[in-house]
């Protein structure tokens, strides 16, 4: 996994910077640039954190790992339109079959002789960095339909309707009047930014905490929520 490493160093990046952006713990990332299989539980956590982190690199998909906490090697390469021989259990006391009745090249036998804990497991790490991608892609403005909550939830209500510039994750999400008396709810994982035209009949409850700003009420204002708690 030394490709790991040197496409992180070659992008200026930390093992720090690596988790903060995929949300993965840095020992696990570690773990996997020194090709430490051995250190992840069984599960598709493996195949997922590495199919996760090559994407992220700009690398191509890693050759096939067995499932993590398991004993099982990957059968040796056979050339192509080959026949390849299976070994065989026979009880004790039995006969022997032939050998022969064994040997297959068939795409369809060849899946049937995989383990179902290999197939759950590469099911499981698809749709785990599946779901991961297309809740990244939704982030910003609202709560996300795929469980993953904001950290970051601001509920607005203006008796006047004041002017107010809302930015979510570095994107526009809100300009203009608030409707007067109604509650406006933005939310964000990593920065919420919202600017104010005024305080004045302004409420402000930020991840459940009422908020009580100083100062003069009557001036413009401008408030930055971020994340402090480092991934």
């Amino acid at each position: 996994m030394s490709d790991l490493r040197r496409a992180r160093e070659q992008m200026g990046l930390s093992l720090k910077d690596v988790s903060e952006k995929l949300r993965i713990q840095e020992k696990w990332l570690d773990a996997l640039e020194r090709g430490d299989t051995a250190a992840f539980p069984a599960g598709p956590f493996l195949g997922g954190y590495t199919r996760q982190y090559r994407a992220f690199l700009g690398l191509g998909d890693a050759p096939s790992l067995p499932p993590a906490g398991s004993d099982t090697l990957p059968p040796p390469s056979t050339p192509r339109g080959s026949p390849r021989r299976e070994r065989v259990l026979v009880p004790e006391g039995a006969e022997s079959p032939d050998l022969a009745d064994t040997t297959s090249t068939s795409p369809r036998h060849r899946v049937s002789r995989m383990s179902r804990q290999g197939l759950y497991a590469a099911l499981a790490a698809s749709a785990l960095l599946a779901l991961f991608l297309l809740a990244r892609g939704m982030s910003g403005g609202r709560e996300e339909s795929l469980g993953v909550p904001p950290d970051q939830v601001l509920l607005v209500t203006s008796a006047s309707g004041v002017g107010a510039r809302v930015t979510a994750d570095g994107r526009p999400i809100h300009q203009g009047k608030l409707t007067p008396g109604k509650q406006v709810k933005f939310a964000a994982h990593d920065r919420l930014e919202i600017e104010l035209d005024e305080l004045s009949g302004v409420t402000l409850v930020y991840n459940g905490n009422t908020l009580r700003p100083l100062g003069a009420q009557s001036r413009p204002r401008r408030m930055v929520f971020e994340d402090d708690r480092g991934g």
